[in-house]
């Protein structure tokens, strides 16, 4: 990972302190969908410490809600590297299995006799995360988790293309594949509230939500960049800038860096316009309450995920996987 990367986050990270009872019980609801049955499996799924990302990410969760968080995360990651290697150069095979992917999202009864360990462990997941949310939740969280399914195929495309991605096209996929919006989503779910459909589509928010799922992207690019370009990786915003200003590495990362910064400072000043929106939206005690707290909660994710980006060995520059191999021992999707 590259040294010396700090940034100017809004609100210092914060830890959930029901970490230590979360990581058994994850690491029990991992073995029992068969996401991590392998020793190899498991010894790289502890190494990750998804609970520990959750706890940060989310740090005002504690007893189920906290095990949703960390389940949503045991998912999410050892999914995604099922595409770092044949799958992810294979368009068709990867729009199939984001199809089936996709019909559990919208229909979480409907598993087949032969769904995949994934399938069955993310409808488990999803039933729990619509569990007492309203239909215009769960109707936008949806359409958020279909986005990040049919990303993967069209990143297969890209690959396959084998040319630099432009910037524009870097960041449709890049939004889809992170997962950030399916993650903003979960702050409502796992704090406890909703925000007024006024608010939630205010040019504020809608802005300050698009920086919040944006920079733990770019930082996590930022964080893999190494791994990435040692397996000729092309979905990196890294990468994307070198190949913009053809410039040494470095250069770029501070790029990247800027952008960062800069977005993070825009969060910031929109933070202050809130109570303004919400007195003329004439949002009562408890909209108002609801809108700050979603901030707030958008606010926390990011250092979160930055803080267990630095600590984590998942991005441990040593052992690259060959880019003809899966990035995960386990073949999560037959």
């Amino acid at each position: 990972m590259p040294q010396n990367v700090h940034f100017r986050f809004p609100v210092a990270f914060r830890l959930s302190p029901d970490l230590e009872r979360a990581r058994t019980r994850n690491l029990e609801w991992v073995r029992s969908h068969r996401l991590a049955t392998t020793d190899e499996a498991v010894a790289r799924y502890d190494s990750w410490d998804m609970t520990k990302l959750a706890a940060y990410m989310y740090p005002y969760a504690t007893g189920a809600d906290l095990d949703l968080a960390a389940d949503l995360m045991g998912f999410r990651f050892p999914f995604d590297d099922q595409f770092e290697g044949p799958l992810g150069n294979d368009p068709a095979r990867a729009a199939r299995i984001c199809h089936e992917m996709t019909a559990v999202v919208h229909d979480p009864e409907a598993l087949s006799a032969d769904a995949s360990p994934a399938a069955r462990a993310f409808a488990d997941m999803w039933r729990r995360s619509i569990d007492g949310m309203s239909s215009a939740w769960r109707s936008r969280a949806a359409h958020n988790w279909e986005y990040y399914f049919n990303a993967y195929p069209n990143e297969a495309i890209a690959r396959r293309r084998g040319t630099p991605l432009s910037r524009q096209e870097y960041l449709h996929l890049r939004r889809g594949s992170s997962g950030g919006r399916t993650v903003v989503d979960m702050c409502e779910r796992l704090g406890g509230f909703e925000v007024p459909p006024g608010a939630f589509h205010s040019p504020e928010l809608r802005t300050m939500r698009r920086i919040a799922t944006d920079v733990p992207a770019f930082c996590n690019d930022v964080h893999s960049v190494e791994k990435e370009a040692a397996r000729g990786d092309v979905h990196n915003l890294v990468l994307v800038v070198q190949n913009e200003r053809h410039c040494p590495l470095p250069e770029a990362i501070d790029a990247v860096q800027g952008l960062i910064d800069d977005q993070l400072d825009t969060f910031e000043r929109l933070w202050t316009r809130i109570p303004e929106l919400s007195d003329r939206l004439g949002l009562d005690a408890d909209r108002r309450t609801a809108a700050d707290r979603y901030v707030e909660t958008m606010a926390l994710w990011m250092p979160g995920y930055h803080q267990w980006a630095v600590e984590t060995a998942r991005y441990a520059a040593h052992g690259v996987i060959p880019a003809d191999e899966p990035a995960y021992p386990e073949a999560l999707l037959a």
